[in-house]
């Protein structure tokens, strides 16, 4: 049995489950999907799915687990809470389900392959991470972090423990939205850990995890039988970072942002995840939540300048 766990609130439910069904189309054994549910339009939802392997979580149930987290919503903005909540909600689920491992992952993820070489590269290590891998000219992007908040896998056991309780209570005194003295949201203080953890934790090798528009720049990329495949590995996930999507024929694909180049099958990609999102009938255009440089048109103005528009016309 493998336990995933990720967050969302309402503006991300289509995104949510187009995770979650990629896991059931690919994943080759049992699993749950802890589901924690930031607003209670997401909870109402998720909370009679159809699917008994989707759990949804209350934000009120761990914040009463927690009371401190009351404090930090106090003094911080909405990003910058559920920034907070990444490493208290799998130490809620190891503590209160019993369960042997928690895999939590970002919800703008989709899988294109069986997640089983993930939890076979972590082996008998207690805490599983990813890198960025960024691209050599983007490497000061590395201030906010070389490891990259998407997949973190901890195990039930005394240095998986340890490793969440320290994050949690780091993040609980300060989590905010921008650099300051080696911080940067939940994600600079991962730097660390390989440190910290030694022989305890597991830095992901497998090319064909955390695959995202910082790091896709010069990979093999190719459709064969229906499966993608990097470097002639199968593509594990994909990190869509950056999209935009404008409506059910339009979207930018942020590419241009980190100079990949939107060949035919990266396209692809892009079109499969766009397909699945709009296979849910819970989307909408997402508000914004985190403050953003520019406006729609500004957006493709620019996605038509630097040629990372999608149009998808089924």
């Amino acid at each position: 049995m493998y336990y995933f766990c990720t967050y969302f609130d309402s503006n991300y439910i289509s995104q949510g489950l187009t995770l979650f069904h990629s896991l059931v189309e690919h994943s080759d054994k049992d699993f749950k999907f802890y589901v924690l549910c930031l607003d209670e339009k997401t909870f109402n939802i998720l909370k009679n799915y159809k699917n008994k392997s989707l759990i949804a979580i209350n934000l009120n149930e761990v914040e009463e687990e927690y009371s401190e987290l009351y404090q930090a919503k106090s003094n911080r903005n909405k990003i910058e809470y559920y920034f907070t909540l990444s490493p208290v909600f799998p130490l809620f689920l190891l503590k209160k389900f019993n369960i042997s491992t928690i895999a939590s992952i970002d919800s703008d993820l989709m899988f294109f392959s069986s997640p089983s070489p993930i939890f076979d590269e972590m082996d008998s290590y207690s805490i599983y991470i990813t890198e960025h891998k960024f691209r050599d000219n983007f490497r000061s992007h590395e201030i906010s972090g070389k490891y990259n908040v998407q997949c973190q896998i901890f195990r039930n056991d005394h240095w998986g423990i340890k490793c969440l309780t320290r994050w949690k209570d780091q993040c609980i005194e300060w989590c905010y939205d921008r650099h300051e003295k080696e911080k940067f949201a939940d994600q600079k203080y991962l730097d660390e850990w390989p440190e910290i953890y030694k022989d305890h934790i597991m830095v992901s090798e497998n090319i064909g995890v955390g695959v995202a528009p910082w790091n896709i720049e010069g990979e093999d990329i190719v459709l064969e039988d229906g499966k993608f495949y990097i470097n002639n590995k199968p593509l594990i996930f994909y990190h869509f970072h950056g999209l935009k999507i404008f409506n059910r024929f339009f979207s930018k694909t942020g590419l241009s942002g980190f100079h990949a180049t939107l060949n035919k099958p990266i396209r692809l990609i892009y079109i499969n995840y766009i397909k699945e999102i709009f296979r849910h009938e819970t989307f909408n255009e997402k508000k914004e939540i985190r403050p953003g440089k520019y406006g729609k048109l500004r957006l493709i103005m620019s996605g038509i300048k630097d040629k990372d528009l999608i149009l998808h016309l089924n």
